[in-house]
């Protein structure tokens, strides 16, 4: 019995060309024209950091993607480069959840940081004060955070009560 790999893979397609279209469907950052997902851009940088040396990024259909290295020596890691891809292809999409924290962490401070007013409080407080109170989206296609006005002046509010000292 055959193990078949849900999304990008054919019985057609080469073991490179395979392992390609896996880390294409998984793992892009830098598109243009539709923005990637949190979770693909998480997985672009940490199965960049992780693989080094045997995936690359490429500029591909508007978009960065990662790509099989052209020349691998490193057979053990390819195999396990494998074997993620086809968990995240078959099984869990996202590679690795402090990758993930980090990247949503940064998005929302770039957020708070354009959205608050020169008379608000600081950046930290106002971030301490939307995870405190939960009053943010960021699953809107997985790909922006969103804060509703009423949130946002809730948050501002608890911010001003409970600063962090920067």
């Amino acid at each position: 019995m055959s193990t078949i790999i849900a999304y990008p893979v054919t019985p057609a397609m080469g073991t490179r060309e395979a392992l390609n279209a896996m880390l294409s469907h998984v793992a892009t950052h830098d598109s243009l024209g539709y923005e990637s997902s949190f979770v693909q851009r998480a997985n672009h940088s940490a199965l960049l950091a992780d693989f080094d040396g045997i995936v690359v990024p490429v500029w591909e259909n508007m978009a960065t993607v990662l790509k099989v290295a052209p020349i691998v020596s490193d057979s053990a890691n390819l195999a396990y480069l494998c074997e993620v891809l086809i968990g995240l292809c078959d099984d869990y999409p996202l590679y690795n959840d402090e990758a993930l924290s980090n990247l949503i962490d940064e998005e929302l401070r770039e957020y708070v940081d354009m959205a608050r007013d020169s008379d608000s409080p600081s950046v930290e407080s106002i971030m301490n004060a939307i995870y405190e109170l939960g009053d943010f989206d960021y699953n809107d296609g997985g790909v922006c955070i969103f804060i509703a006005e009423d949130d946002w002046e809730r948050a501002v509010s608890y911010a001003r009560a409970n600063p962090i000292a920067e």
